[in-house]
């Protein structure tokens, strides 16, 4: 086989040697590659503005901007996770600091210094766990008020009616069910068929996400941490953990105040009886 092809491969490197003794072949030879370089450029810039991968020579895969784009938003998004991980970590931080504080202040200071803790943890949550500016959030801490519904200790982004005046049956909502089970409650469309999540009769805004998280002591219930969402599927599943991290840490001022509230109790019952 090898001997057949001999022959010619000799005449053909004799006819290119030949070919390369005449003016105009080299010029025309370069002006063919240029050209040839030229329309591949072409074609490479055309498929990558549709979409498309090209790969050239069979080796280098270029990408396309759509691509790069797709990869530069999953870069960003990571960052913000980081980002919001990180602010978190410090605000917990923060309010571990401002609890420890508070332990030993006397009753009316522990009541100032509580009201401006809860502004900022409710505000926190907000703020942090929002994805869209467009997006409204109510926070608020739910406690136990005695009578079979839960009413608003704290909150944030309510009205003051709401906040003064809203009772949630504990038997008959989805903050109620949390409270009895101890198990958290997420959902991105809390009107739709199987939620636990009732419409209160007087409700003056419509949300739709809702994540309810409890507060708690060992086993023992002290309250709620509740964020709505005006928008559907608000929240995730981190959204959830996060919350959880927050509420992790409000268990330490909730069990801190009722044991301040136990102690007024008792000085007023024993300033009340007989000498």
């Amino acid at each position: 086989m090898l001997d057949e092809l001999k022959k010619p491969l000799e005449e053909i490197g004799k006819l290119i040697i030949s070919a390369g003794k005449i003016p105009w072949v080299l010029p025309s030879l370069g002006f063919v590659i240029i050209l040839f370089v030229a329309c591949l450029g072409f074609e490479t810039l055309r498929r990558i503005r549709k979409g498309a991968e090209f790969h050239l020579f069979w080796f280098y895969k270029i990408i396309p901007n759509q691509m790069v784009e797709n990869q530069k938003d999953a870069f960003d998004k990571l960052n913000q996770n980081a980002l919001q991980k990180s602010q978190i970590l410090k605000i917990i931080n923060n309010i571990n600091i401002e609890i420890t504080r508070m332990i030993s202040c006397e009753p009316n200071e522990f009541e100032n210094n509580k009201r401006s803790l809860y502004n900022l943890v409710l505000y926190s949550v907000g703020n942090i766990l929002t994805k869209s500016r467009e997006n409204s959030h109510r926070v608020a801490v739910f406690i136990n008020n005695g009578d079979g519904f839960l009413r608003i200790s704290e909150g944030f982004g309510y009205s003051t009616d709401g906040q003064r005046n809203l009772r949630l049956d504990i038997n008959n909502s989805a903050a109620g069910k949390v409270y009895r089970t101890g198990e958290p409650y997420i959902s991105g469309d809390i009107t739709s068929e199987g939620n636990s999540f009732r419409i209160h009769p007087n409700a003056s805004k419509t949300y739709f996400s809702l994540m309810c998280v409890p507060i708690k002591c060992g086993n023992m219930v002290l309250g709620i941490l509740s964020l709505d969402g005006s928008e559907k599927d608000s929240f995730n599943k981190d959204d959830l953990d996060y919350l959880t991290y927050f509420a992790n840490t409000l268990s330490s001022l909730l069990f801190i105040e009722n044991m301040k509230s136990e102690e007024v109790n008792e000085d007023e019952e024993q300033q009340g009886e007989p000498a």
